[in-house]
């Protein structure tokens, strides 16, 4: 007896020439939503990485509109000077060379230092400030950028980070100008080269950051997550069971790698940051976002997503200058500043109380938190299908 054959019904369409219609299988976006993530909050390392995505980054909100105002100036000049520790193995790009597929990059140098550039500095500072302040949003791809917070186009109006480091506008304005110089100024962070060694250490490939990535920078409905943020990895930190998360084992010649020569753990760079005619609320931002708070560390430098460049930046001196004395060649100084407070209170009630982004700030820079990167810094469960938690949805 002949053998039934079965069709499905793909195959009978098919068949008789019908295009069959197939209801496309929507994502449930309400599971990503925080109160539904209540229960997995709660999670253990090993629990974890089966139910949830570990992210080497997340978003702080974007918060109120951006708020521009006139440049005003003020009366405090001066200098700061500080150290950064870094409490993770560090990287920022020097001199580079090739060896087939192999790219060995050196860290930035002079004759005598180890270097932090100033811009880098600058950079990371700036980035607090904006997020804290609301300020505008300036990246490679602008059209993810919500309407009120694109850049400033106008010198006689700017947002607060604008204000204090300065910007360019594409049209001039009635006196033929397009930009407004900062009044804060970076010298670079310098270390000893007699005082350190390095390794030459092969680090694990990262995705580079991409604006462009939808799944990533945008949310369900379209609109910008927010800034983004590199989470510290705790296992790193704490060097549970000695061990490298961010070096590469088991390469072969054939394949690209890159190289870097780190600086380890715990090594004290120092630089200094000078500024003119700040008002009392601009200093006391420059100051907060320079040392943060306890437990908060900064990222600075390359391979963030391993791990990389976790540093606390602390105030070794405060110095404020005669106005009338003050210029770019030499500082003469009027007092030393021991009490930061005096400042810190200046905008404690306007920006660090009841401050939506700075919560976020203090969870995701945060040195102590419950992620587990040991194993990589993209573990995923295959189901979740590229949907990103939503802001904050894991602590």
């Amino acid at each position: 007896m002949a053998q039934k054959k079965s069709f499905s019904l793909d195959d009978l369409a098919k068949a008789h020439g019908i295009e069959r219609k197939v209801e496309e299988k929507k994502e449930d976006y309400s599971k990503y939503e925080p109160k539904k993530y209540k229960e997995r909050n709660n999670f253990t390392p090993k629990s974890f990485n089966s139910t949830l995505f570990t992210y080497p980054f997340n978003f702080v909100s974007l918060g109120d509109k951006v708020e521009k105002e006139e440049r005003k100036l003020g009366k405090n000049s001066g200098k700061i000077e500080c150290s950064l520790i870094n409490y993770t193995p560090i990287f920022t790009g020097g001199e580079k060379s090739k060896s087939g597929k192999h790219t060995t990059e050196q860290f930035l140098e002079d004759r005598e230092n180890y270097i932090i550039s100033a811009s880098t500095l600058k950079g990371e500072i700036r980035n607090i400030i904006e997020t804290i302040t609301h300020s505008c949003i300036r990246c490679k791809n602008e059209e993810i950028v919500p309407e009120e917070f694109k850049p400033c186009d106008n010198l006689k109006r700017l947002c607060f980070a604008c204000r204090l480091f300065g910007t360019t506008v594409e049209k001039a304005d009635e006196n033929g100008n397009s930009a407004y110089s900062g009044r804060v100024y970076f010298s670079d962070a310098k270390l000893p080269k007699a005082k350190v060694g390095t390794s030459l250490t092969p680090l694990k490939p990262t995705m580079t950051p991409n604006e462009k990535l939808k799944k990533y920078y945008l949310d369900k409905s379209g609109r910008m997550r927010g800034r983004k943020f590199y989470w510290h990895h705790e296992n790193l930190l704490s060097n549970k069971n000695n061990k490298l998360p961010y070096k590469r084992e088991g390469f072969k010649p054939k394949d690209s790698v890159t190289i870097v020569q780190l600086i380890k753990s715990l090594k004290t760079f120092s630089f200094k940051v000078e500024f003119k005619k700040l008002t009392d609320i601009e200093l006391g931002m420059l100051i907060y976002a320079l040392e943060l708070e306890k437990d908060l560390l900064h990222k600075i430098g390359r391979g963030k997503a391993l791990g990389l460049g976790s540093c606390k930046i602390s105030i070794d001196s405060f110095e404020l200058f005669e106005e009338s004395r003050y210029n770019f060649s030499s500082f003469t100084p009027n007092r030393k500043v021991e009490d930061k407070n005096i400042y810190l209170e200046k905008i404690k009630n306007r920006y660090l109380e009841n401050n939506s982004q700075v919560k976020q700030l203090r969870v995701i820079l945060n040195e102590k938190n419950k992620l587990d990167f040991s194993k990589g810094a993209y573990l995923r469960r295959d189901s979740n299908k590229g949907n990103m938690p939503e802001i904050l949805s894991y602590k």
